[in-house]
């Protein structure tokens, strides 16, 4: 017979911003792991990815809409588009508001390394990452 031991956030010695990520069950992706997922949908740079949607229910983060941002930056640089044609590309969600700022921010720093200003980078961040459920 299995034991189950059940306990609190507040027995685990963790930083805040740890214990509210244990509190709403994060998961963390790491990079090759999303690398891979998008690669075996054939979510790649050289197909037209602004004309794709691609919802990301628990961004979190924002680990798997980093890959994505840069992922679209470069296929937008392929296709000759301006990085706004994919402000409905992408649909992301979060409870908290710590990482929706989070994951907006990743996603801005990411579109500007990849060539785009920092208006239009902030502009796609914003709409593509919600707060909500």
């Amino acid at each position: 017979m299995a034991t189950i031991a059940l306990f609190s956030t507040d027995d685990l010695s963790l930083p805040e911003s740890l214990q509210e990520a244990v509190e709403h069950g994060e998961v963390f992706t790491r990079a090759w792991v999303v690398e891979l997922i998008l690669d075996l949908l054939g979510y790649t740079a050289d197909k037209d990815l602004c004309d794709l949607k691609l919802v990301e229910p628990a961004c979190g983060g924002g680990a798997f809409l980093a890959v994505v941002a840069s992922r679209i930056s470069a296929s937008c640089q392929a296709h000759q588009r301006p990085i706004t044609d994919a402000i409905a590309a992408v649909r992301a969600f979060d409870l908290l508001d710590r990482n929706v700022e989070q994951s907006r921010t990743l996603v801005a720093e990411t579109l500007q390394e990849g060539g785009w200003g920092p208006e239009d980078a902030r502009k796609v961040a914003e709409a593509w990452v919600t707060r909500g459920d």
